[in-house]
């Protein structure tokens, strides 16, 4: 997992893992109270997900 920020200063995490893992991971952070976006494969990196937080 890796947390970050894009330049706009979106918050995001990254999961190198199984799209299932990535998904549980989302789950819980919407399950935390944080508003979060749908997951996405990364484009540059083959088996990393990612989505954004608030």
């Amino acid at each position: 997992m890796e947390k970050g920020k894009t330049k706009e200063g979106k918050e995001y995490m990254k999961i190198r893992s199984t799209e299932e893992i990535a998904n549980l991971l989302r789950e819980r952070y919407i399950k935390m109270g944080k508003k979060v976006s749908q997951f996405y494969k990364d484009k540059y990196e083959d088996g990393a997900w990612f989505f954004y937080y608030e």
